[in-house]
């Protein structure tokens, strides 16, 4: 057979082996017809559910090892993160923090063999809200081999938890662990009492449960600290045990009970607290102080502005919070001319809570002061103020020498007021003053103040009958504003131009 007639012949044969093999299943394709675009078999694409759930993982090697991680820590400044749990596991909150479709299944971890694995899936179930291991959490606590730290963080899970789940657990690892009077019972750890008590009192009031008074009793000055804590946060009466803790050996438990007395509007608080002025302990006359503005009244404002006279740094600048706790304005405005800037920090925090005449005087004096926290004290202080008062303010501060003060002035004033926008924080003096000026008059047209400047220029009597100056006219609207008929006799034959 010639080489072409080869070639045929075997065209012809693979066309018949192809359509034998196209018989049994070509037929579909000819009634269905095929899109020869798309991949057959394995190469073509799945077909995605959006709606469907993503589920849980099963747990693998890498998962059992880091629910066996047992390295608990005391969270460091966790009230101004916004949390109040003490206790963290780097290791599992990265596990819990995965996307949802790589979850860990902590349901089946709960009967792991390994205390660890078992403690930490509990945990992370009742930091989700999940009661599933609070048995669990509880068996935790009770398990001596177990790091105290993981036992503590067990607890403040467990106290997470709804009551029905947490509240009979609780109670009776209290009366486990709680029992200080048994000479036999060598299980009482401070500690331990200490956090359940505080994780008790996340979920019931002390006066409803005797554990709080037993609590107010122990030898641990921890357990008895969380216990007139517990008493304070409720405002329930408190039980002559509690009171009887302003004499307490531990000074931060005689603290933590003159605050309770002044938080429950106790009977006697004022005569404990102006004793408590005389306490051996800086810490419990600075506390004593602050219990003072929690009580507030004229007789504590009396003994608090007696305060701003003590040879002691630290506790005029707290008599100064205290007197702005008690709203006593005055006081705490004749504060600013204490020689300690730490004092006159306070005052310009003060500021805050007042946006009158006084105030404005204050903030405006205070923006030369020589240290540069308080400058920066009262730019944050008028935050709270109305924009139409906070801005001459703010501008002034925009003329300081000083970058910080002028960078935070000029962020305030740009966040509320758009123009301020284009001030150049750092750029040459020349090019600030120009735009200061320009800025100065934009917001002077739109709510009619005079800068401190020009307040200042025009504040002597002035005996000439000349045409009154722009800032004159600005200052005699602010004054007839604030109806301040003393400072308008001031201005005098001026005042009819």
């Amino acid at each position: 057979m010639s080489f072409p007639s080869k070639r045929l012949f075997d065209r012809v044969f693979l066309t018949a082996c192809l359509l034998a093999v196209a018989v049994p299943t070509g037929c579909q394709w000819i009634g269905q017809g095929v899109d020869f675009r798309q991949p057959l078999g394995e190469d073509q694409p799945a077909v995605v559910d959006a709606t469907a759930q993503p589920t849980e993982e099963t747990l693998s090697d890498a998962d059992r090892a880091a629910l066996a991680d047992d390295n608990w820590i005391l969270a460091i400044n966790r009230a101004s993160k916004g949390s109040a749990r003490a206790w963290r596991n780097p290791v599992l909150e990265d596990l819990l923090s995965r996307p949802l479709h790589r979850r860990v299944d902590l349901h089946s971890a709960l009967s792991d063999k390994n205390p660890v694995i078992a403690a930490n899936a509990a945990i992370g179930l009742a930091r989700g809200g999940n009661a599933a291991g609070a048995e669990q959490l509880a068996a935790v606590v009770r398990l001596p081999k177990v790091k105290m730290p993981m036992r503590l963080a067990a607890v403040e899970a467990l106290a997470e938890l709804p009551d029905a789940a947490s509240l009979p657990l609780l109670r009776e690892l209290l009366d486990q662990y709680g029992n200080y009077r048994s000479r036999t019972n060598t299980n009482y750890i401070g500690r331990l009492h200490a956090a359940l008590v505080r994780g008790l009192a996340a979920r019931i009031d002390p006066a409803n449960d005797q554990h709080f008074i037993a609590a107010l009793r122990s030898p641990s000055a921890n357990v008895r600290l969380e216990a007139i804590k517990a008493w304070a946060k409720s405002r329930a009466v408190l039980p002559v045990e509690a009171t009887d803790l302003r004499a307490d050996g531990n000074y931060r438990v005689r603290s933590a009970a003159l605050h309770a007395l002044a938080a429950t509007r106790h009977p006697k608080s004022q005569e404990y607290l102006t004793a408590a002025l005389r306490d051996t302990d800086l810490n419990v006359r600075t506390a004593t102080i602050e219990a003072l503005g929690v009580l507030g009244g004229p007789q504590s404002i009396a003994t608090l502005q007696g305060m701003l006279e003590d040879q002691t740094e630290k506790t005029r600048a707290t008599a100064v919070v205290a007197l702005a706790a008690c709203d006593a304005q005055k006081a705490v405005i004749d504060a600013a001319e204490d020689k300690s800037w730490r004092v006159r920090e306070k005052v310009a925090q003060a500021l805050s809570a007042y946006s009158d005449r006084q105030a404005t005087a204050m903030a405006s004096q205070l923006l030369d002061d020589p240290s540069s926290r308080v400058q920066h004290k009262v730019i944050a202080a008028v935050e709270n103020w109305p924009l139409e008062k906070a801005g001459p303010i703010l501008l002034a501060a925009m003329n300081s020498s000083g970058y910080m003060s002028r960078k935070l002035a000029a962020e305030q004033l740009a966040r509320r007021w758009e123009p301020a926008i284009e001030f150049p924080v750092g750029g040459p003096a020349q090019r600030r003053d120009e735009v200061l000026t320009k800025l100065r008059d934009a917001f002077r047209q739109r709510w009619g103040f005079a800068d401190r400047q020009a307040l200042a220029a025009s504040g002597q009597p002035i005996s000439k009958a000349d045409a009154p100056s722009p800032a004159l006219v600005a200052r005699v609207e602010q004054l007839a504003n604030n109806r301040d008929v003393a400072a308008l006799n001031a201005v005098g034959p001026m005042l009819v131009g």
